[in-house]
């Protein structure tokens, strides 16, 4: 019972208890008739339990004391068991552990730090996508490629301006799926492939560093859109031959190298 409960003594005196028993206010040693007592008990428990039913007051109020008992119990057997004076209650798993090895947070005593992130994580406010992108996301890619990178910057900028528009940036992170991603594509289909990609590339960089960064329990997948034009193209081997011979040591050797070795250019200029 979370309220106070009353015990009546041997000399009809009445007194307030809380849920482990310490007296905290007396409501008069004067001795009370028995009819008078048990109004006053009446009056107390359905005050207490929230129950204008007498007989439902006094189960609700039998039933917490069971658990009281139990509890206490518990407890004694656990401190048997851990050889220790006191235990907890861990608030994640609700199993006893020895008082001494407790983790103190706001929230409560937890028995390990696996304990305390699970209960963190279930009971941290979820951001929307529009949140995560302008809080988090953003700050992130200016701080990482506006200096080296300004491009790369400037594309997930684009990206992001593009999911912030559409209905996308009301939903919460760890509601998203690789359906929203289609959802997307089907409400852009006037954008060209290059542009919706844009968009799409952004979500799925967001979603997997929120993954990185703990926001997320699992990784979300996002397919691209079909028909971008793409800009690789394969040199055929007549054009290589008259690339190579227009070309001026070193660029010809490291031209070489890289078609025939298939080295990166980063690679083929650290060579000396």
């Amino acid at each position: 019972m979370a309220g106070k409960r009353v015990a009546a003594h041997a000399n009809d005196s009445v007194e307030l208890h809380v849920d482990q028993g310490a007296p905290i206010e007396a409501m008069g040693t004067q001795r009370l008739p028995g009819l008078a007592l048990r109004t006053v008990l009446r009056s107390v428990v359905r005050e207490s339990t929230k129950q204008g039913n007498d007989k439902a007051a006094r189960n609700m109020e039998s039933k917490h004391r069971a658990r009281l008992a139990q509890e206490k119990q518990e407890k004694e057997q656990a401190c048997r068991r851990l050889a220790c004076d006191d235990v907890l209650r861990c608030y994640e798993c609700e199993k006893l552990f020895n008082a001494a090895d407790a983790i103190k947070e706001d929230a409560g005593n937890f028995c390990s730090d696996a304990c305390c992130s699970a209960w963190a994580k279930k009971h941290t406010r979820t951001p929307t996508l529009a949140e995560y992108l302008e809080q988090d996301f953003l700050p992130y890619i200016e701080s990482q490629s506006r200096a080296s990178k300004p491009k790369t910057a400037h594309y997930y900028a684009y990206g992001a301006r593009l999911l912030l528009a559409s209905d996308l940036g009301a939903l919460k992170l760890d509601q998203m799926t690789s359906q929203h991603g289609g959802g997307f594509i089907a409400r852009n289909s006037k954008l060209s492939p290059s542009i919706q990609n844009c968009g799409l590339r952004t979500l799925r960089r967001a979603l997997n560093l929120a993954y990185e960064w703990g926001k997320l329990e699992r990784p979300v997948k996002i397919n691209l859109t079909k028909g971008e034009r793409q800009r690789e193209r394969v040199v055929t081997d007549a054009e290589f031959a008259a690339y190579a011979e227009l070309c001026r040591q070193p660029w010809r050797d490291a031209a070489t190298l890289i078609l025939w070795e298939g080295m990166c250019p980063g690679e083929c200029y650290e060579l000396r």
